[in-house]
């Protein structure tokens, strides 16, 4: 009969612990591995592909926004002011946009900050009392954006590039634009610049 070696014993429970450990140590790196990988596929945050349908909406959203911006915003009661400057008469800005860092923010909604910056660069704005102005006139137009018929053209990465047909109020008729999408910051969908006429 064999006598009992403590020394052998403790060895040998060390020795299954170092190995026990080892197997945890993979076990539980492999877990946080898997983890994230299905966060990445499952985040709801994650960008998704933009659709024909998207496109025909964000295009008509800055159409929409843009008039807004050309007829002064959304006056409140009592708001609305026009002025007399070199022979043209000015009004301002609604106080929600009469800033440039509003009117680029109001903007940025359908379209990149740089295209937002680009577009407010090109208007005839003025700073009057701290207050951002614009002759006074009114406009409009007959192209019905929510009813655009989208075709893809192009995709590149984020870029993404569509041609709308845009029906022209109830005349029939039809204007084609290209318009050119990108993943901003690879979450939210926004247009690169203004649509370009392709008639």
């Amino acid at each position: 009969m064999k006598s009992f070696n403590l020394f052998s014993f403790v060895k040998y429970i060390n020795e299954g612990m170092v190995t026990l450990r080892k197997k945890l140590f993979y076990w539980v790196s492999a877990l946080i591995i898997i983890s994230a990988c299905v966060f990445l596929v499952f985040d709801t945050k994650s960008p998704t592909p933009l659709t024909d349908k998207e496109a025909v909406n964000l295009s008509f959203k800055l159409s929409q926004s843009l008039s807004n911006l050309q007829s002064g915003g959304d006056y409140k009661e009592g708001e609305y002011q026009s002025f007399i400057y070199e022979n043209n008469t000015y009004r301002y800005l609604s106080s929600s946009i009469d800033s440039e860092k509003e009117w680029i923010q109001y903007l940025s909604q359908s379209m990149t900050k740089e295209a937002a910056l680009r577009v407010f660069q090109e208007q005839n704005l003025i700073l009057q009392n701290g207050k951002l102005a614009q002759i006074e006139a009114d406009g409009g137009s007959l192209l019905e954006w929510e009813k655009s018929k989208a075709y893809l053209i192009n995709q590149s990465g984020s870029t993404i590039v569509y041609k709308l047909l845009v029906p022209v109020g109830e005349t029939g008729e039809t204007e084609t634009f290209q318009v050119t999408f990108i993943k901003e910051n690879q979450k939210v969908w926004r247009i690169t610049e203004l649509p370009t006429s392709v008639n």
